[in-house]
């Protein structure tokens, strides 16, 4: 037997001293101890001395199996079948699966049955195997929607068009792929980019691929009923697919969906909705994130927006409003997107965040089914329109008669306010009621009595001898900086809605010194013009309307900012905000992004304009920008 390496060290390591645990030192002495090997694990040899050293050697190969067959199954032609093995030597068992055989069709006729999503190819007779009638699917010919031309596979399959097919002879199929209005097609799986071709049946399945055209991600929803979405009340069950979001694409998600709106869905008019353009809700089953919105925050609500102002009225103030807070407090986050319901091109639509009570939007506790209590935040909407909601009630801002930096005076119009949740009790919406009236009375207090008053654990009003000045006062019971951040955004858009619609703020009642947040700006569809007597150069949401407005419209200013502005430390963190956005570039930035809608994607402007007649993105953007920069050089004047 030849030495090996292995036991010239050995014998080295005889020779060896060992410095043991007590300082002495010895010969190693080894003995050896031998694992045999076995089916799966090969055999080695281990060496130890009686002070601890050990080593190991003389690896030997695994024996592998010793079969023996238990049983044989064999296949038919439609089941597959199975082989039974036990080992001699460990006794572990092996099965193995045999396939089916398949058919063998005597004289064979092949036939096509088309479905809506695609369409099979079969060939049909008696089998000589098993003696059935029977028919094999050969191949399927399917269609679908590509995220980009390179793909092969459908990212929606059985969208976008359709395939027009005939048997031309046994072993061959005549294609011709159709894509829908607004899509286009892009080529076959197999690599062919031609329409219409010959298609060899020895190639296996084949599909169409079509492709959204213009530049916007799609948004695609298919209703259980197939009939259109016009109702405002009930959400129609639907599957919702989106492609070309730059990796937040996904097929098939069910949801519901909705017309939401008052005027702007001439207050659910089922006949009007079919003939206008719409805004819409969307409610996934699941989770799910939006077209890479929020950070790709993962919700069940959605906003889809028909895109008032040509697109830019949500884009602009939700811009501004971000960069103005000095910490996080909620605001939409907006992207744009094509929308095809049931394969119709419904247009272009801005999709943003819902404004609601959740971990990635309002993150404030939010009340459980069934409880009572106040231990909760709150969501709450100056509403124009207070019977469409579960809940309201009123704020009458205790009638005070208000007179502005004008000179101009006026009694507080009572506004309506809704609950954004569907289930309260008469005791918490009159709570809430207390809560409100009473932040606006202590605000109200502190400004113009330099009365100093807080709110108790029961939210009555009690006094504060510990404050000494209104911004003190105020800053205890509201979160100035969110105030202040809406205030710019609202007094730039000279927003004629401010004071009784759309107008969302919030308040966690579960803390010991709750404060009412503003946020979210929303709807600021009637803004951003010099109608009604308005003009760039008057303060319209800190000052009362302009009297040709009211005669028009009703009384719409906004108590809160007529009062907050006659507090001084609320002017100076006004100020402070406008100063740095007009010095750090953060207002000319804004400027910068109204051009590019209608600069990145003039395909689908048009054919938004061919569908709905709309107007010209382009010159809004320049008539926003415009109006935005008289209005900023004003605002300088006061502010900067």
């Amino acid at each position: 037997m030849k030495k090996t390496l292995a036991a010239i060290l050995f014998c080295a390591l005889l020779l060896s001293l060992c410095a043991c645990a007590d300082g002495t030192s010895h010969v190693h002495e080894y003995s050896s101890s031998r694992v045999d090997p076995g089916c799966e694990n090969g055999g080695y040899t281990v060496y130890r001395c009686k002070c601890g050293d050990e080593y190991i050697d003389d690896f030997t190969d695994p024996l592998g199996h010793e079969n023996v067959l238990l049983s044989r199954t064999e296949p038919t032609c439609t089941e597959g079948g199975r082989v039974s093995y036990v080992c001699l030597r460990c006794g572990k068992p092996l099965v193995q699966t045999l396939p089916a055989k398949g058919h063998d069709i005597s004289d064979p006729s092949y036939f096509l049955i088309s479905g809506k999503k695609e369409t099979v190819y079969y060939a049909g007779g008696t089998c000589r195997t098993c003696g059935k009638t029977v028919r094999e699917q050969i191949c399927t010919v399917g269609f679908g929607v590509v995220a980009g031309a390179e793909d092969t596979v459908p990212a929606v399959p059985g969208e976008g068009g359709k395939i027009e097919v005939r048997a031309k002879d046994e072993r061959t199929l005549s294609l011709k792929a159709v894509p829908d209005k607004y899509l286009e097609f892009v080529g076959w799986s197999d690599g062919s980019v031609k329409p219409e071709r010959n298609y060899d049946i020895k190639g296996g399945d084949i599909y169409a691929l079509f492709a959204y055209k213009g530049e916007l991600p799609a948004i695609s929803v298919v209703t259980k009923s197939g009939a259109g979405v016009y109702s405002r009340d009930e959400y129609s069950r639907c599957t919702i697919s989106v492609v070309g979001s730059d990796g937040y694409d996904f097929t098939g998600a069910e949801a519901g969906m909705r017309v939401r709106g008052n005027a702007s869905s001439m207050y659910g008019d089922v006949e009007w909705i079919k003939k206008n353009k719409v805004n819409y809700r969307i409610k996934f089953e699941e989770r799910t994130p939006m077209l890479g919105l929020n950070g790709g925050a993962e919700c069940k609500s959605w906003v889809l927006l028909r895109g008032d102002g040509n697109y830019l009225r949500e884009l602009a103030p939700f811009y501004l409003f971000r960069n103005l807070c000095d910490k996080y407090v909620f605001c939409p986050d907006v992207t744009y997107a094509k929308l095809f319901v049931n394969g119709e091109f419904m247009g272009v639509y801005e999709v943003c965040d819902q404004v609601q009570i959740d971990k990635y939007r309002i993150d404030i506790p939010e009340l459980k089914d069934g409880d009572s209590s106040m231990d909760a935040g709150f969501l709450m909407e100056l509403e124009n329109y207070p019977q469409t909601a579960s809940h309201y009630f009123g704020l009458s801002y205790d009638s005070v008669r208000l007179t502005d930096m004008y000179g101009v005076s006026h009694t507080a119009r009572y506004a309506n306010v809704s609950v954004k949740y569907d289930e309260l009790t008469t005791g918490q919406v009159k709570t809430l009621e207390k809560y409100l009236n009473n932040v606006y009375r202590i605000i109200y207090n502190a400004i113009f009595k330099s009365k100093y008053y807080k709110l108790n654990a029961a939210l009555d009003i009690v006094e504060a001898p510990e404050f000494t000045s209104a911004g003190e006062c105020i800053s205890n019971v509201m979160d100035l900086d969110a105030a202040a951040a809406m205030y710019i955004v609202e007094e730039l858009a000279a927003d004629k809605d401010v004071g009784v619609g759309s107008f969302f703020m919030y308040a966690d009642l579960s803390l010991e010194s709750p404060v009412l947040t503003f946020c979210a700006p929303w709807d600021l569809s009637w803004a951003f013009d010099t109608s009604y007597g308005f003009d760039t150069e008057h303060f319209w949401v800190s000052a009362w309307q302009p009297q040709e407005f009211i005669n028009y419209a009703g009384n719409r200013s906004s108590t809160w900012y007529i009062t907050l502005y006659q507090c001084e430390e609320f002017r100076d963190i006004v100020k402070e905000k406008w100063r740095r956005i007009r010095s750090d570039g953060t207002f000319d930035a804004m400027l910068e992004m109204l051009p590019g809608f209608s600069q990145n994607n003039p395909e689908d402007i048009a054919a938004e304009r061919k569908r709905w007649g709309t107007g010209d993105p382009s010159k809004s953007a320049q008539h926003l920008e415009d109006y935005l920069k008289k209005r900023a050089a004003w605002l300088d004047t006061q502010w900067g």
